[in-house]
């Protein structure tokens, strides 16, 4: 897979992923959120996966996401 076929990847893994965190399946989020940071690193993800542990009361996992 190529840089392009990664990001292109990474970008459909992080909107499935907020559609689950919309839609309230927090853990599945976090999990789509996880997939699409090993496919290609962003800050967006790094972003909603912290935002989306906090909703979950983890506090410290969602500060080293932002870290």
């Amino acid at each position: 897979m190529d840089a392009s076929e990664k990001r292109e990847r990474a970008t459909e893994l992080w909107q499935e992923a907020y559609r689950r965190q919309m839609k309230g399946e927090l853990d599945r989020a976090i999990e789509l959120y996880k997939r699409s940071l090993e496919a290609w690193p962003t800050a967006e993800a790094h972003t909603f996966l912290g935002w989306t542990y906090s909703f979950q009361g983890r506090i410290e996992e969602a500060t080293a996401e932002c870290l």
